[in-house]
């Protein structure tokens, strides 16, 4: 008597096995383009949402354009949220508000900030005027020695360090930091300097140092220098108006055109992660 073996079933569980490794290897890069599906299409509706909220901010800003001093506005995303805004600090004229809930997890940085007319006129109260000559530089402001104000004359042929020092005066000093001369502001503090240089004068290195708490701004005249001096900010907040052919105006009235900036992003793991950025001009008061 003959045995028979039936050779189908080894067959099969092979048959099997090779399905498996087969689906298993499709399975896994199919997966994975669902996964990363799944997350753009969240990325786009982050970016929806943003766009929306950056819209709704910039449109009730326009729509408030006779009120000359902004305070508020109300945005409804996932529910309606309230937008304070601060005014800048002189000479800027505007408006911020910052790290604000926009809602859907998100917040915002949202700066209204007047674009500044240039006319012939001065108008800003400089606590130092420095004009930059070839061989010398001539400042005009409050000397901290002997208390006079007037314009002072010293030998400079290299690069210029400015230094604002958190006791409220202005050292100048040369390349080699010797001390040309000692500043006091007009008033308790040094906010604003104006920087004028002749044709013939540069290029030039100039250091910009502030150790004081509050912001320095620095006006540069080039006039018809076509020599590119070059502005350094080696320490501090300084805020550099550069490339100024005529006096910037700032006066009592807040009508004009303004820059308006919105920034919405989202806070991940302590860090600010942009979702969508926009600039554009309105007009407030006019």
């Amino acid at each position: 008597m003959r045995l028979r073996f039936n050779k189908s079933k080894g067959s099969t569980l092979i048959e099997v096995m090779v399905s498996v490794v087969i689906f298993t290897i499709i399975s896994i890069p199919l997966s994975m383009t669902v996964l990363s599906s799944i997350t753009n299409n969240k990325k786009g509706e982050n970016e929806q949402s943003a766009v929306v909220a950056a819209q709704q901010i910039i449109e009730l800003v326009r729509a408030n354009n006779n009120n000359t001093s902004l305070t508020s506005i109300n945005i409804k995303t996932d529910t309606t949220h309230n937008l304070n805004f601060a005014p800048m600090t002189s000479p800027d004229v505007g408006y911020l508000a910052t790290d604000v809930d926009v809602g859907n997890g998100f917040k915002a940085n949202v700066s209204v900030k007047r674009k500044l007319s240039y006319e012939t006129v001065s108008a800003i109260n400089y606590d130092l005027s420095i004009l930059m000559d070839p061989y010398s530089i001539e400042v005009t402001g409050t000397d901290n020695a002997n208390n006079n104000t007037g314009d002072k004359t010293y030998s400079l042929t290299g690069d210029l360090k400015i230094c604002n020092n958190p006791n409220n005066t202005i050292e100048l000093m040369d390349s080699a930091n010797n001390v040309l001369g000692t500043y006091k502001p007009k008033d308790s503090l040094i906010d604003n300097i104006k920087i004028n240089y002749s044709s013939s004068y540069g290029p030039h290195n100039i250091y910009l140092e502030n150790n004081a708490i509050n912001s320095l701004s620095v006006y540069i005249f080039k006039n018809d220098n076509k020599n590119e001096n070059k502005f350094i900010n080696s320490k501090g907040a300084v805020i550099l108006h550069d490339d100024l052919l005529s006096e910037p105006i700032v006066d009592d009235s807040t009508n004009g055109v303004y820059d308006i900036n919105v920034e919405i992003y989202k806070e991940e793991n302590s860090n600010k992660v942009k979702v969508y950025s926009t600039e554009t001009s309105i007009s407030i008061g006019t």
